[in-house]
């Protein structure tokens, strides 16, 4: 769950880079891009959604494993 107030969007733009952060204080910058890496190397996806002063959401798109595009497009598209 998200506490923070959000981020502009010139942080969000530099989120993923390495050793970025906006901490003053101890090691930061790294957790972000590890999960980058993690999911863009399984073949998925992860984007940012922020609004300064509201919140921050991350969303991961990983693909299922072993099911075939047609199934999961199926099983997606039945939820109405």
């Amino acid at each position: 769950m998200d506490t923070g107030i959000g981020m502009s969007h010139e942080t969000v733009a530099k989120a993923f880079d390495p050793f970025f952060t906006t901490k003053s204080e101890g090691l930061g910058g790294i957790g972000l891009p590890m999960v980058e890496t993690f999911v863009r190397g399984a073949g998925g996806d992860i984007f940012i959604e922020s609004t300064l002063g509201f919140g921050t959401t991350v969303s991961l798109h990983l693909p299922a494993a072993g099911l075939e595009i047609d199934s999961v497009l199926a099983a997606v598209s039945s939820r109405g």
